[in-house]
């Protein structure tokens, strides 16, 4: 959970860093404030509309990001364990 709220913490400040850099260069533009505004909302809206979307696609396919990678030694487990099982005496 920490790490997850230290790459949000990232994000953010490079965002503000990136809007701070935009807005002190387009300082002598007229309506600067409402483009920027624009484009900062606009960026906030695809954000959630993305979080809402791979939200949906991961209820639809029953997984999670906490499931991680498939073990693909199962298997060669599996048949380990039930030649290790058979081998035991009655």
């Amino acid at each position: 959970m920490l790490a997850a709220l230290i790459i949000v913490f990232r994000e953010v400040f490079e965002a503000g860093l990136i809007i701070g850099i935009v807005m002190a260069v387009t300082r002598s533009v007229a309506g600067r404030e409402r483009w920027i505004g624009g484009g900062v909302a606009g960026g906030v809206l695809g954000a959630v509309l993305v979080a809402i979307f791979t939200s949906s696609l991961s209820s639809a396919t029953g997984s999670s990001a906490r499931d991680g990678p498939a073990d693909a030694d199962a298997p060669a487990k599996a048949s380990t364990a039930a030649r290790a099982q058979a081998a035991l005496p009655a």
